[in-house]
């Protein structure tokens, strides 16, 4: 089962370039535009492909200052809007239209929210190395009008050059906004000055804009964009939403105060004990999301780490004494990776298998191992079957999805279907979830079948010694 979203608003924003200037016919309003990075934050740098996310209850209500017993409806309605708004990504690779989300769920029971992208998204969103704009979800919490966050992402995508021109014509097409407030000034009015004063005031970044005149006419824009890292805002919102600072903050904190914002964040249950202390130094001290937290920690020897993250926290002092500001866990990263505390041999990086075998837990990485051939396997027994038996279902199906639609419920999945049938891939997306769930497929295609078939076997000569056969040969994991 996939763990819940934690619930910072610290959490990052990242976005493929082509997505960030899709084509929108229509806008999102400002609750769909939040609910969409809320969940894109949900992605982890380590997916290798999209799954279904959840987070509970307690967090959309916190998010949106709603009352409890309106979440489940209102989490629809922004859902459903979020689903009936297409937009358009072009590039030299592909021209596609589709929605953000395939689906989204409420369970009742478990009182969580599920969602899962639209597979087409993949690209733009998993495992992103270049051409893409990241930023902290927190830049976005005060922000009201539906176009500032759109604004925002155009330009942050330009921090580094410090300027950017753009068309009204591209403007327009990029903010949905190609029949509405055809007069310039109207556009000034309802768009661009809101957007700027909420950029200036909210975020990360500084923004002033000329106007590109073609005789009387306006044309486009020249933006200059400048970083503003000391925001008040941010700064308030982060303290507001427990959020811990760098390592000279935390270490000035009052015992009392530290505790408690130690107890705030909960280790996930994977971590091992002896990896604890140095799991929770990167997430609290040097604000490292989790996950690259946990990757970090059982990859490096924890000498290595404390002796990088030693002279990260003295070179980040020594900036700012003069008057340099150096993200920290940027600065950190980059230490680990490149061990600036020097090259010893001793202390050089291992492996996952490497570290568990010396810690005396084989067996653990050979679990880790099972687990991931486990996945790549049942991606494909599911297609397999769905190939084989999904036409089958087709009808069963489509009486599901007519009677949903009846309750105002996935309609744009309906109307998709009827249109286009399972070609389309928002279609072929959430029957693929639907058969799942239908016909039991996970406990149909369990670890233990997968393990029979393929001939695993754990043979448990104790946790140092365990070894993973397969058909009487011996596996190097």
């Amino acid at each position: 089962m996939n763990k819940v979203a934690k619930s910072r608003k610290d959490r990052y924003v990242a976005k493929g370039n082509d997505l960030v200037e899709a084509k929108r016919s229509m806008h999102l309003t400002t609750r769909e535009r939040k609910l969409v990075a809320y969940m894109v934050s949900c992605i982890s740098p380590y997916d290798d492909d999209f799954k279904e996310y959840r987070f509970p209850i307690e967090d959309f209500i916190q998010f949106f200052s709603i009352k409890d017993k309106n979440a489940p409806k209102e989490y629809e309605r922004i859902a459903h809007g979020i689903m009936s708004k297409p937009f358009t990504v072009e590039n030299d690779v592909e021209r596609f239209t589709a929605t953000w989300l395939s689906e989204a769920k409420y369970h009742k029971k478990q009182k969580i929210f599920t969602f899962r992208f639209t597979p087409s998204l993949k690209r733009y969103l998993i495992q992103l190395k270049k051409f893409y704009t990241r930023y902290k979800m927190i830049n976005l919490i005060h922000m009201e009008n539906c176009y500032s966050e759109s604004v925002y992402e155009l330009l942050k995508q330009y921090e580094t050059i410090g300027k950017r021109s753009v068309s009204m014509e591209k403007m327009r097409t990029m903010l949905g906004l190609e029949r509405k407030y055809p007069l310039y000034s109207n556009f000034r009015v309802k768009v661009l000055e809101p957007a700027v004063e909420e950029i200036n005031k909210y975020s990360d970044i500084n923004i002033a804009y000329q106007e590109v005149k073609e005789g009387r006419k306006i044309s486009g824009l020249n933006f200059e964009i400048k970083p503003d890292p000391n925001n008040e805002f941010i700064k308030e919102g982060l303290e507001k939403y427990n959020y811990l600072g760098s390592s000279e903050d935390f270490a000035n904190q009052s015992d009392s105060d530290k505790e408690k914002s130690l107890n705030q964040h909960e280790l996930p249950d994977e971590i091992p004990d002896d990896l604890k202390a140095i799991f929770q130094r990167l997430v609290e001290e040097f604000q490292f999301e989790r996950e690259e937290a946990h990757v970090l920690a059982v990859k490096y020897d924890e000498s290595y780490l404390e002796a990088n993250l030693k002279l990260t926290l003295e070179r980040v002092l020594k900036n700012r004494k003069r008057g340099i500001q150096t993200d920290i866990t940027r600065y950190a990263r980059s230490a680990i990776m490149r061990n600036y505390a020097g090259d010893n041999e001793e202390l050089s990086a291992a492996t996952p298998s490497e570290v568990a075998s010396a810690q005396g837990d084989r067996r653990r990485a050979i679990e880790s191992f099972v687990e991931r051939a486990h996945q790549a396997w049942y991606k494909k027994a599911v297609d397999k079957f769905i190939q084989s038996e999904g036409s089958k279902h087709l009808k069963a199906f489509s009486k599901y999805l007519m009677t949903q639609a009846e309750q105002g419920i996935y309609a744009p999945i309906n109307e998709l279907l009827l249109t286009n049938g399972l070609k389309h891939p928002q279609v072929k997306a959430y029957f693929h979830s639907w058969i799942v769930e239908k016909e039991n497929l996970k406990d149909l295609f369990n670890k233990k079948m997968f393990m029979d078939e393929q001939g695993y076997v754990i043979e448990n000569e104790g946790d140092i010694k365990a070894r993973l056969m397969r058909r009487g040969r011996l596996m190097e994991v």
